[in-house]
Parts: C-alpha cells; structure tokens; sequence
C-alpha cells in the first residue's frame, strides 16, 4: 500500500468538497488529518514512485529541486535537537517533550515523541498548494521521519497528526 499517496488522495477530495474562493484561489483554512503506519510497511522507494505518478515525472523533478534543502534543514535539525536533548538535559526521546523544531517556510512546526512503541509527530505546515506541493511534502516528511524511527529499535510505527493553516489551489 502507498499510505502517503492514498493519504493524499483523501486529502485532495475533501479540499475538492470544502474548499472556497478567495481571491484567485481555492482555500480551506485550519484544515488537520491524521496519518499512521508500521515502520516495516513503509517503502520509500515505492511512497516516492506513486508521488512521482501522481505529480509527474518533470512536475516532481522541479519542485524537489527547490524543496530539497528545506527537507535536509528539517531532518538535520531534528537530528541535532535529539543530540542536544540527550546532551544538555540527560533525556531520550522516549522521556522529552522537547524535540521540536520551528521554521518560516511552509513546514513550519514539527515536534516528536516516543511513546508506547510509536513514534508520534505533530506537523503544522503554515500553507499548502494542494497540487503543486502538498504530496512532495507529505512524502518528504515521511521519509524524514521514518529515516530516524530507523535509528530506533523500539519503535515499530509512526503515528502523525498534521495541521495547515492555509491549503489551497491556485486558479488560472
């Protein structure tokens, strides 16, 4: 199964229903959906081939030109706030509430717990394009996150709860 772009493509059909015009756009505003899988069900490469069938070879190609070093920002900044976290307070991420790292750009929040075996993230993305960029993101962010439940034996699944405060589409 491609849980980020069957996750996507749920995503897109509610925008479809409760979307509404504003200015030369499709918007819903303070939108939240959840995501969840096994790490060992999770195939980047096969989750990056159903993205890549969905957007387009050339779309994807383009916009994770321009994306690529916000993603690598936000996976080393996790992996330096886990260093830290480990460092100065003499905690695990099991035990912290404080593994949470902040931007401007779009993914502007992501915070991380282990629990219970799971991994949970909290993602506020400030805005979406629901075309254009909301599945790279989604992808993106999976990957991120699976590549450090990787680095945890004890977590068995991933566990999202994702919040945007403007998803929209741009009309012609």
């Amino acid at each position: 199964m491609n849980y980020v772009a069957e996750t996507y493509k749920e995503i897109e059909k509610a925008f479809s229903a409760q979307a509404w015009q504003h200015g030369g756009l499709l918007e819903v505003l303070n939108t939240e959906f959840p995501m969840s899988f096994s790490k060992k069900n999770f195939n980047a490469v096969e989750e990056e081939s159903a993205i890549v069938q969905l957007m387009g070879r050339i779309e994807y190609a383009k916009r994770f030109t321009i994306e690529k070093h916000h993603y690598a920002m936000l996976y080393h900044s996790l992996c330096h706030k886990l260093v830290e976290i480990e460092f100065y307070f003499q905690e695990t991420l099991n035990t912290t509430r404080k593994c949470v790292v902040f931007s401007t750009d779009c993914i502007s929040m992501i915070q991380l717990l282990q629990r219970n075996g799971m991994l949970f993230a909290i993602v506020h993305l400030r805005s979406s394009d629901v075309d254009n960029l909301l599945p790279l993101d989604l992808l993106h962010i999976n990957m991120l996150l699976s590549k450090i439940a990787e680095s945890y034996e004890e977590i068995n699944a991933l566990n999202m709860k994702f919040s945007i405060g403007s998803l929209h589409r741009y009309l012609d």
